[in-house]
C-alpha cells in the first residue's frame, strides 16, 4: 500500500485559481478556530489523496486498532486489570476498573498518528481516547476548502462529528420514553483546549457537537459538570434532565472544579445507567507498550496479520522499569547497537512529551538519559521510520508574499465505529528550524511545536459512487 500527496495531479488551471482564491479569502478563513495557525505564515492549500486510498488507509488503520485491543485482550479481563498491567502514570477518576475489556467500546473513536515512508503508512501512535484533538478543526477545513474548490471531482473526507453523531444514534440503548439523551457537557477549569475560556466559550465551540447530535436524532443536553448529580437509584441527572449517554471531550484527571460531577458519572456508570463515549478506559490503548505487545505476539497471528505488521508497524520494545538488570541487559544491548535508528518514549507518553531521538545523542548520553528514565517509567523503543515530507505553499498576509517549503507531516485518519471519517495532517510550519525537511521528519511533530492543523481532500473519480468502508 503506497500513499501519496496528489496535488500536482489536479489541473493546474484548477491549482492556480484554487490558490489565487484563497489567498483573496485570508481575512475571512477560520484561522481562529484552528490549533497552530496563530502564526506568520499560513498553508494553503490540504494534501490530496484519492478517495480509495483513504478508504484503504481506514481500513489498514482499523485492523491495526483491532490487532491491538487483541492484544491486550491477551494480557488483561478488565479495565482494572490493563491499567495496572500498564503501570498507567494518571489517575483516571472515571476509569470503571472491573468493566469487561470490549472490542467495540474500546475502538468506537480512535485517531492513530501515521508517518509515510516512501508512500508506506507506518503507525506512530493509536491515540484511542476520550479526547482526541481537533476533531470539529478537521470539519471546519474540510469545508473551508472544498467551498474554494471551482473544479470537478474533489471532495471533502466525511465530517468526524457527523460520523459519531450518527454512531451514537445507531448504538446508544433507547429508553421507554424516547430517543436516548446524550448530555455534552461544559466545564469551568482543567482538561480544555486552549483558548477556551469559560463556559459560555466552550458551550459554543461544542454547539456544532450539539447541533449535528440533535440532527442525528438525540436529545441532547447541554449543563455544566457542576450541575450533575446521581439520585438514589444512581439514575443521573443535569439539574432535573434524565442522563442516559454522555459525550466525553476532555480527559477525565485534568477537569477541576467539578462539584462532585466527576463522582456522579462515576458512580452512574459502575451502576450501568449512563454510557459513555468514550470511558477512561480507551485512554489506555494509547499507551505505546500496545505496540510492542502486538509484536511481542507476532508469532500468533495468521499471516495475513502478521505482515501487516512488518510493513505498517515499527519495531517498538517495551522496557519496564521493574525489570532486573539481568532482564535489561538484551534490551540495552540493542539500544547501545542501534542508537541511531531509535527514538526513546515514555510508555504512556503523549504530545511529543518526552521523546529522544539516538541520533541526537553521543553513545554515552544515550545510556545515561535510557538508565534515567527507567528510574521512574516504563519506556519503549521504537524504530526510527525514514518519513516523506510535503511540499507546501504558504501565505505571510503581513509581508503579503508566498513561500514554498517542503515541510514533515503527519497523517492521522479519524475511525468512528471503525469507519473512516475525517483526516487530520499536522505539518510544520515554514520557520521551523532544522537543517533540512529530512532532518524535521524525524522531530515530533505536534501544535506544542508550532505544527499547523491542517487537513486533505479527497479526489473521486469520474462516475464513481461513494467508497463504502467497511
Amino acid at each position: 500500500m503506497k500513499l501519496h500527496d496528489q496535488w500536482e495531479n489536479l489541473p493546474a488551471a484548477h491549482r492556480t485559481r484554487f490558490l489565487n482564491t484563497r489567498i483573496a479569502a485570508t481575512d475571512q478563513w477560520p484561522a481562529h478556530e484552528l490549533p497552530g495557525w496563530q502564526q506568520p505564515w499560513q498553508p494553503l492549500r490540504p494534501l490530496i489523496l484519492t478517495e480509495d486510498a483513504a478508504s484503504a488507509l481506514g481500513r489498514l488503520a482499523a485492523r491495526m486498532i483491532h490487532l491491538a485491543v487483541d492484544a491486550c485482550l491477551r494480557r488483561a479481563r478488565t479495565a482494572g486489570d490493563l491499567y495496572d498491567l500498564l503501570r498507567y502514570p494518571r489517575r483516571l477518576p472515571l476509569l470503571d476498573r472491573d468493566r469487561p475489556l470490549d472490542h467495540a467500546e474500546l475502538t468506537a473513536c480512535a485517531r492513530p498518528d501515521i508517518l509515510l515512508s516512501d508512500g508506506t503508512p507506518r503507525f506512530l501512535e493509536l491515540n484511542i481516547s476520550t479526547a482526541v484533538a481537533a476533531t470539529r478543526a478537521v470539519d471546519v477545513l474540510a469545508a473551508a476548502y472544498h467551498d474554494l474548490w471551482d473544479g470537478p471531482h474533489l471532495i471533502p473526507p466525511p465530517s468526524v462529528i457527523e460520523a459519531r453523531s450518527a454512531h451514537l444514534a445507531a448504538t446508544l440503548p433507547h429508553p421507554d420514553d424516547g430517543p436516548p439523551r446524550l448530555l455534552i457537557p461544559t466545564w469551568t477549569a482543567g482538561g480544555r483546549l486552549p483558548g477556551l475560556d469559560g463556559e459560555a466559550a466552550l458551550r459554543a465551540y461544542l454547539r456544532p457537537s450539539a447541533d449535528s447530535a440533535t440532527r442525528a436524532g438525540l436529545r441532547v443536553i447541554q449543563a455544566s459538570l457542576s450541575e450533575l448529580r446521581t439520585d438514589h437509584t444512581a439514575l443521573l441527572y443535569a439539574g432535573t434532565d434524565r442522563v442516559d449517554a454522555m459525550l466525553c471531550p476532555f480527559l477525565s484527571d485534568e477537569v477541576s472544579d467539578d462539584n462532585g460531577g466527576l463522582a456522579a458519572i462515576a458512580r452512574a456508570q459502575s451502576a450501568g445507567t449512563v454510557r459513555l463515549f468514550q470511558s477512561d478506559a480507551t485512554s489506555l490503548l494509547s499507551a505505546k507498550a500496545v505496540l510492542a505487545w502486538i509484536h511481542q505476539d507476532i508469532d500468533l497471528l495468521d499471516p495475513a496479520d502478521r505482515q501487516l505488521v512488518r510493513d505498517h508497524l515499527p519495531f517498538t520494545l517495551h522496557l519496564p522499569r521493574h525489570h532486573s538488570a539481568a532482564q535489561r541487559r538484551a534490551p540495552l544491548s540493542h539500544a547501545a547497537q542501534a542508537r541511531e535508528r531509535l527514538v526513546l518514549k515514555p510508555s504512556c507518553g503523549h504530545g511529543g512529551h518526552g521523546v529522544v531521538f539516538g541520533r541526537d545523542l553521543s553513545p554515552t548520553q544515550w545510556l545515561r538519559i535510557l538508565h534515567e528514565e527507567l528510574e521512574h517509567d516504563d519506556v519503549v523503543l521504537q524504530e526510527l521510520v525514514d518519513a516523506d515530507t510535503l511540499r507546501m505553499p504558504f501565505f505571510s498576509p503581513a509581508a503579503d508574499r508566498v513561500h514554498h517549503e517542503d515541510v514533515a507531516f503527519v497523517l492521522s485518519p479519524y475511525l468512528i465505529g471503525g469507519r473512516s471519517c475525517g483526516l487530520l495532517v499536522r505539518h510544520d510550519a515554514p520557520t521551523r528550524t532544522t537543517n533540512s525537511a529530512a532532518e524535521s521528519a524525524l522531530n515530533p511533530i505536534n501544535m506544542a511545536n508550532s505544527a499547523f492543523c491542517n487537513t486533505a481532500m479527497l479526489i473521486r473519480p469520474p462516475h464513481a459512487a461513494p467508497t463504502a468502508t467497511p
